[in-house]
C-alpha cells in the first residue's frame, strides 16, 4: 500500500524536487561562508583610502639597489652572453660560490626580464654550474 501511493501521487518526483532545493541552498551556503572573509576584511576596512601600488621601475630605465646600479633594457637580448653580462654585476656582488635562489631574488629585484627562464639557460649554456649542495658558480 505505501509505495503504490507513492507512485500514483507523483512522490517520487517530489522527493527529487525536494532533494534538490535542499542540495542548491547548501551549495549557495558553503559558497557565501567561503567569501565571508571578504566581507569581513571590506567591513573592518571601510574608513582607511585604498593604499597605492609602490611604482616598480620600468624596462629600459637605470635601477640602483645595495649600490649596484644595473641598465635594463627594453627588451631581453637574445644572445645568451649578452644576457650574462646583465646578470654579472650581481653575480660579482655575492661572490662565488652562491645559491641560486639568492641570484633569482636579486635578479626580481632588479625587474630583469624574464628571470625563472633567464637562469635556465644560462645553466643550459653552462655559464651557471652546480657545485652540490644548492651552490652554483658563474663561469664567465
Amino acid at each position: 500500500m505505501g509505495l503504490d501511493n507513492i507512485v500514483l501521487n507523483n512522490g517520487w518526483s517530489q522527493a527529487f524536487v525536494g532533494a534538490s532545493i535542499v542540495m542548491t541552498g547548501l551549495v549557495i551556503l558553503s559558497i557565501a561562508i567561503s567569501q565571508i572573509h571578504k566581507l569581513v576584511e571590506f567591513w573592518e576596512n571601510r574608513s582607511q583610502k585604498p593604499a597605492t601600488e609602490p611604482k616598480s621601475p620600468s624596462l629600459g630605465t637605470a635601477t640602483t639597489v645595495d649600490h649596484v646600479t644595473l641598465e635594463v633594457p627594453l627588451q631581453c637580448p637574445a644572445d645568451i652572453n649578452q644576457t650574462a653580462a646583465l646578470y654579472q654585476p650581481l653575480v660579482d656582488q655575492m661572490g662565488t660560490p652562491f645559491e641560486l635562489k639568492e641570484l633569482y631574488q636579486r635578479a626580481v629585484l632588479f625587474d630583469l626580464p624574464h628571470p625563472h627562464i633567464t637562469l635556465k639557460c644560462l645553466r643550459e649554456a653552462g655559464i651557471l654550474s652546480p657545485q652540490g649542495d644548492g651552490m652554483f658558480r658563474w663561469n664567465q
